[in-house]
């Protein structure tokens, strides 16, 4: 009879156990992905044949007026630059940063910082064809990252642009690999609320033949979801049936 009396009530706080840990669980571990629209992001507008200078028109884009003459759209196959892979769609971004300093793009975003995790993605490396580096030694860099806006522009968002070595770009020739820039947000930081905006750029070093470009530019944010009421439903029985269980164990 004990036994039998034992064995039940053990029982009965292993599942009341496993129904308020379940609860706890599904709590927490709701994360929603989001992706957040990037204007232009594969570079096709406006539509060339072979390569035409951004500052005719970058769609969804802002560019650096004191270099725009080295940043252009270029058409996969035109004629003067190709691509083998990582170029989505027909075109790309193509930054020379060797005449002019060094060529920059950037996209306000029109979505507010918030607390959670921001992932950029792009394909980046040189295209071959003009602008290729000579006998494959690459000396531009490349940097990509978050901004944030508020009236200004802030490159101090705590962490530092991700780079794409000279290294890691020669002898691409045309075949771009993806990099990522990740922004972890607590929701305490000072340009929470601010504006978000994409940066790709371009430095230069010595070469005279050197070339980067970008293509595919994607941007998801991950955040805690708020709990579904079923969850928090089952959360709160299981609090109640331990407190019971318990209460009637010392009565």
């Amino acid at each position: 009879m004990n036994t039998n009396t034992t064995l039940r009530n053990t029982l009965q706080a292993v599942l009341l156990t496993v129904t308020l840990l379940l609860g706890i669980s599904a709590a927490q571990a709701q994360l929603v992905t989001n992706n957040i629209t990037v204007q232009n992001y594969s570079f096709e507008s406006p539509v060339t044949a072979d390569y035409i200078n951004a500052d005719q028109g970058l769609y969804g884009w802002q560019i650096n007026a004191t270099v725009s003459p080295n940043t252009y759209i270029v058409r996969n196959g035109g004629g003067t630059v190709n691509y083998t892979s990582g170029v989505v769609g027909n075109q790309a971004l193509f930054l020379e940063p060797w005449a002019d300093g060094t060529p920059h793009v950037w996209q306000n975003l029109g979505e507010a910082f918030a607390a959670g995790t921001y992932t950029l993605s792009v394909n980046v490396g040189q295209g071959n064809g003009f602008g290729s580096a000579q006998g494959g030694v690459e000396n531009a860099t490349a940097s990509f990252q978050l901004l944030s806006f508020n009236g200004s522009y802030n490159y101090n968002v705590g962490v530092a642009a991700t780079t794409v070595t000279s290294a890691q770009i020669s002898n691409t020739f045309g075949s771009l690999a993806t990099y990522t820039f990740t922004l972890n947000l607590s929701g305490q930081e000072s340009f929470i609320g601010d504006e978000i905006v994409i940066f790709l750029g371009s430095n230069k070093n010595t070469s005279t033949f050197q070339n980067i470009s970008y293509d595919n530019v994607q941007l998801t944010y991950v955040t805690q979801a708020i709990p579904e009421p079923s969850t928090c439903v089952m959360l709160m029985l299981g609090i109640i049936a331990v407190g019971i269980y318990y209460r009637r164990r010392r009565a």
